[in-house]
């Protein structure tokens, strides 16, 4: 129940338009009140509308426009992935710069539009649970250089994650033998670059899963 009792809204919406909405003449007050505007629609439609051109640019036969702005990227499920591609290529203070941005590694320029990262993603395999992987670790993020991978493929195919088949054998019996093994100490003998935690991934089967510790092996057949 709409009521003209009271003052005329301030700011006079009539004969303006909002998206296919016109309005035509001011309708009152709810009991809550709220301003209803009479608005009539591109296609025809007439009806009473609140705060138009704020709830709403028409009476619903037009599409709904893509959220693009920040807030509402924040909220999809591949926005931390695609903000951590634009920020590893992009900021030469990344942790991680000497990985990507200093190996002239760079994010194509239509990915930095991220809706259309997103629908990429959906036409090509992307499901929760995977992660982007460049097929040439040498190349770009880009439609042609990238697929989904699950993630503990990916920590095996890091850059930084220098082990081989071999040696994670090695590694997986010496886990076996002595569960308090330091991971710091085995990763100096092996003169593995990367994270310690990579020794660590591949012993309790997180990385490497396919391959069997092999109690044969002496430090001095895997050093690398």
């Amino acid at each position: 129940m709409l009521s003209k009792k009271g003052k005329f809204p301030k700011k006079d919406l009539r004969f303006k338009r909002f998206g296919k909405w016109l309005v035509l003449d001011w309708l009152g007050k709810s009991k809550h009140h709220q301003n209803y505007w009479l608005c009539c629609c591109d296609c025809g439609t007439v009806r009473p509308v609140s705060k138009p051109g704020v709830r709403s640019n028409s009476c619903g036969c037009a599409p709904p426009k893509p959220r693009t702005n920040c807030k509402h990227n924040k909220k999809h499920p591949l926005y931390e992935m695609w903000k951590g591609m634009r920020t590893r290529c992009n900021n030469p203070n990344h942790t991680r710069a000497k990985n990507y941005s200093e190996r002239g590694i760079s994010l194509c320029s239509e990915w930095n539009d991220f809706w259309v990262f997103v629908d990429w993603a959906n036409k090509n395999g992307w499901k929760q649970g995977l992660t982007i992987e460049r097929k040439d670790v040498n190349g770009n993020y880009c439609p042609e250089n990238c697929t989904w991978i699950k993630n503990e493929l990916q920590a095996q195919n890091r850059t930084t994650n220098q082990l081989t088949a071999k040696q994670v054998s090695f590694i997986k019996a010496e886990y076996i033998r002595n569960p308090d093994i330091s991971w710091a100490k085995l990763n100096d003998q092996l003169g593995i670059k990367g994270s310690r935690n990579n020794i660590r991934h591949a012993a309790i089967g997180y990385t490497w899963k396919n391959i069997q510790p092999d109690f044969n092996l002496t430090l001095s057949d895997v050093i690398s």
